[in-house]
């Protein structure tokens, strides 16, 4: 099932990668709509890394609890529709495609009668009819994730009962600053005056910044104070606990970083027991979130994982996943976006492998596996391209790269781009 043409259309026309910061556009048009905005609580969850995995979480935790609970993040993998998604299902292609006309139709008039000054981006639509769909589900809660930044993005039309910062670092600078404390400051947007803020720890100048612009706005903010108690079940897998009166919780996504998502997700449910949220319900509903894409393991024999790492932070993350794995033969497939550090990336990255094959994202914003080979051609690491990710990995997640074959024991990852891992997944998915 896809789109119907008329509603794949009109956001191919709308481009999903342009970024038209401000608030107004898409206040106008949710007026419009009615304020389908107003018809749920909402949680904004900000950040550089890790606002997906805690959103996915702190949604499972709602569901568990027995609230029926919407779930917006970006961008998606395979499908536009895993954006948008009430308790554990995704919009229909068939809803999110009458939503899209209904709000081409009303975007149409209001541009005609001069009332929206300019159309409406692809993430404006798509959080419309993320809030419509809410509405026409009767959800309670809604978490949304922020696009990017946090005071100009959409998501930020909403009155929060609740704000979540997870770390911050570089990306984007383009739009939200060079400096840590302007980043945070963007991020800090989603604060609202008496309501609550839960931070991540952060580095001092973030940190600093966060605390400020919640002191001057009267936002009670609490940093959390890191990993709670946990432990190694496997390599690059942990489990964790509050303290050593309750259970262990398993995480069932990978990498030591998770231990810090969960102790984020597990504070903020501090703010929201309202709902039923007990401890029962934090244990299940995070063993029972999934978050694709994110050190995703795909294949077997040998290990081939798919992670969305797309900065340095990210990519110092998958670095601490890849040295807690018995050392074996490791192959790294590498390719992001022309607007990222590209060498910040491979700084990070490239020494922990044997190899890294550099590969094309498949998109106009990609840059070009050349331009990655000539950026990071003085580390020392060999290095190969191979333009089409389907002669490295195989539909059922094989590794089938014949210039560098892996024995069963080896292990390649994926990674680089949200983008590049969508590319992947519809090829060992067979989409």
């Amino acid at each position: 099932m896809k789109l119907s043409g008329r509603a794949a259309a009109f956001l191919e026309r709308l481009g999903q990668h342009v970024i038209k910061p401000g608030l107004a556009p898409i206040g106008v048009l949710l007026d419009a709509l009615g304020t389908p905005e107003r018809s749920f609580s909402s949680i904004l969850v900000a950040g550089t890394n890790g606002k997906g995995s805690c959103a996915a979480m702190l949604h499972s935790v709602l569901v568990e609890a027995g609230v029926r609970a919407g779930l917006y993040t970006s961008p998606h993998l395979v499908e536009v529709t895993e954006r948008i998604r009430v308790e554990r299902t995704d919009i229909p292609h068939t809803r999110l495609s009458e939503l899209l006309e209904r709000i081409e139709d009303v975007s149409n008039a209001l541009a005609a009668q001069g009332t929206l000054d300019r159309s409406p981006t692809y993430f404006e639509v798509l959080t419309a009819a993320a809030f419509l769909h809410f509405k026409t589900e009767a959800c309670r809660v809604a978490v949304l994730e922020v696009g990017m930044g946090g005071r100009f993005d959409a998501t930020n039309i909403v009155q929060p009962i609740l704000s979540i910062i997870t770390p911050i670092d570089f990306d984007h600078e383009e739009f939200l600053g060079g400096t840590l404390a302007k980043i945070a400051a963007e991020k800090a947007g989603i604060m609202r005056p008496g309501v609550p803020v839960i931070s991540a720890a952060q580095a001092k100048e973030a940190g600093a910044e966060l605390s400020r612009r919640a002191q001057a706005i009267g936002a009670p903010i609490v940093f959390s104070p890191g990993p709670m108690a946990h432990r190694a079940t496997s390599a690059g897998r942990y489990e964790t606990r509050r303290s050593l009166s309750t259970s262990w919780i398993t995480l069932p996504l990978a990498g030591v970083h998770q231990v810090s998502n969960a102790s984020l997700v597990l504070q903020a449910c501090e703010h929201l027991r309202r709902y039923g949220i007990d401890a029962a319900a934090e244990k299940r509903g995070i063993e029972n979130c999934a978050w694709p894409g994110r050190l995703e393991q795909v294949g077997s024999s040998p290990d081939v994982y798919l992670d969305g790492c797309h900065n340095a932070a990210g990519a110092a993350t998958l670095r601490a996943f890849v040295l807690a794995t018995p050392n074996r033969p490791r192959l790294l497939v590498f390719g992001c976006m022309k607007d990222k550090n590209v060498r910040a990336m491979a700084e990070v990255l490239f020494p922990v492998f044997d190899a890294v094959v550099i590969t094309s994202v498949g998109s106009a914003r990609a840059a070009a596996p050349e331009q990655i080979a000539s950026i990071t051609a003085d580390i020392r690491v060999p290095t190969m391209i191979e333009a089409d990710l389907s002669r490295v990995v195989g539909p059922d997640g094989e590794w089938r790269y014949e210039r560098h074959p892996l024995p069963a024991e080896g292990l390649a990852v994926i990674a680089g781009s949200l983008y590049l891992v969508g590319l992947a997944k519809r090829i060992v998915s067979r989409v």
